[in-house]
């Protein structure tokens, strides 16, 4: 569930003029500490395909590592996906999408507690909150740890993707090695591979259903997942669907993650399709940072009140469209469409949308674009 990452970028950029806060800077300029380093990884794959998962010792159920105090423990991603790496210690799970506080009519928003990566400054005890989204809002990050005790950690995105280190004394037995992760690493490569293509044979033809007055009802996956495992697909299934003028696509969410199937206006329409858009919490909305610019005097008279600071607020391709036929112009949206236990604006779990004329049009998944999420309709005349 990535975030849109220009404005966000932007977004993040601003945050970091108006509050002298180098985001991220804890993580990347943290000083080389003496003790014992370790790299474990989340998630891999490319694309559409990702394994969703913290890849550690195969000791401790292959997403568990044991080190000694004092480590410095690194995650990378491995993937094209964005996952996050979220400690809450002794605070609630923080929820990604919800309702605005005023009004839960209102469109609902990416939640403000994860605008920002929360880092350590320097070793962590396990009592703070630890958050970060990366790649975007660091490369890598690295913490060392101070205490002994289990600490829990998960990506906030993905349900399934969770992990725990353990901190123990210095001389106690079972340590985590480099070469235990990276073959953990190795092993868990292959077995996706051979899960993805087994995925793809049995789940990537069109299921078509009869309907009534001569047309046709056809259902298209939007992602799915391996049962039980951490591997993801996300991607629409068949990518290519073939149907006669006044046939109907169903959309359906076939795994825990939200999409959206979004056709982009045509470009001579005068409609903007912006999955997020900048707002204050009045309703006002902000015209889209530039990154690299200062920011505009009013936005950053209203960061200097926490109660008036801007929102990323669900924009027009967030909120579905009501019109059950595609004009094959305009834009038409499912909003989002799925279900995860840290959506807390309501969702449903399909759309559907009638052709009535013929030609091909292409549709994607504004929250998974960049992975290659994509889709056409080729209609024919009947």
């Amino acid at each position: 569930m990535p975030r849109p990452l220009a404005l966000l970028s932007a977004f993040v950029a601003i945050l970091v003029a108006l509050l002298g806060t180098a985001i991220g800077s804890a993580a990347q300029t943290q000083q080389p500490q003496p003790g014992p380093r370790l790299n474990v990884y989340a998630g891999q794959g490319s694309g559409v395909v990702a394994e969703e998962d913290f890849i550690g010792d195969p000791t401790y159920g292959g997403n568990g590592i044991r080190v000694v105090v004092g480590t410095m423990v690194t995650w990378s991603v491995q993937s094209d996906e964005i996952h996050t790496v979220t400690f809450p210690a002794n605070e609630p799970i923080p929820d990604v999408f919800v309702q605005q506080p005023e009004d839960p009519s209102r469109p609902g928003m990416l939640n403000p507690q994860i605008f920002l990566p929360q880092i350590p400054g320097g070793a962590w005890d396990g009592t703070t909150l630890i958050t970060a989204e990366l790649p975007t809002d660091v490369k890598e990050l690295s913490i060392t740890f101070s205490r002994a005790g289990r600490y829990n950690y998960l990506c906030l995105y993905h349900t399934k993707m969770t992990g725990t280190v353990d901190v123990v004394a210095p001389g106690t037995t079972g340590i985590t090695t480099q070469a235990s992760v990276d073959a953990q690493a190795a092993a868990m490569d292959a077995i996706r591979q051979g899960q993805a293509g087994q995925i793809y044979a049995d789940r990537g033809g069109p299921t078509r259903i009869e309907g009534g007055r001569g047309t046709d009802l056809w259902f298209v996956r939007a992602g799915t997942d391996q049962r039980n495992d951490s591997l993801d697909i996300q991607a629409f299934l068949p990518e290519t669907v073939n149907i006669a003028q006044g046939d109907t696509v169903v959309w359906y969410v076939d795994h825990q993650q939200p999409h959206t199937v979004t056709f982009r206006p045509a470009p001579d329409v005068q409609q903007r399709s912006d999955l997020f858009q900048l707002q204050l919490p009045d309703g006002t909305a902000l015209p889209p940072p530039v990154p690299g610019e200062a920011p505009p005097p009013e936005i950053a008279a209203a960061f200097e009140n926490p109660e008036t600071a801007p929102r990323l607020v669900f924009g027009p391709g967030a909120i579905r469209t009501s019109n059950p036929i595609y004009d094959g112009r305009n834009l038409f949206t499912s909003g989002f469409i799925g279900e995860h236990p840290r959506v807390t604006v309501p969702m449903d779990k399909v759309w559907a949308l009638t052709f009535n004329s013929p030609g091909n049009f292409q549709y994607t998944c504004l929250l998974h674009e960049d992975l290659g999420m994509k889709g056409t309709i080729n209609v024919q005349p009947r």
